[in-house]
């Protein structure tokens, strides 16, 4: 089991770890790690990568490649936002 996503739900202020039963890889760590701290450059650098060892993730992946390509909220702290339900 690895984690996935760190979300604050909408309406809610504080956010919860999102995990997958799928098996952790360093490369997804290393991905995460650069997504948490902000440092998106690399995180999407890291995502192709952990893409390719975790193939039965491309939706996650993609979903969080867009999310990254639309921009980094000027108050990031590691934790996205959900705005729709």
């Amino acid at each position: 089991m690895f984690e996935l996503d760190c979300i604050a739900v909408k309406g809610k202020t504080i956010g919860v770890k999102i995990y997958t039963v799928a098996k952790e890889s360093e490369h997804h760590r290393q991905f995460l790690a650069s997504y948490y701290e902000g440092d998106w450059k690399e995180a999407l650098k890291r995502l192709d990568t952990a893409k390719e060892f975790h193939g039965d993730m491309t939706d996650y992946y993609t979903n969080m490649k867009a999310r990254i390509e639309a921009g980094k909220p000027k108050d990031w702290d590691g934790t996205f936002k959900a705005t729709t339900k």
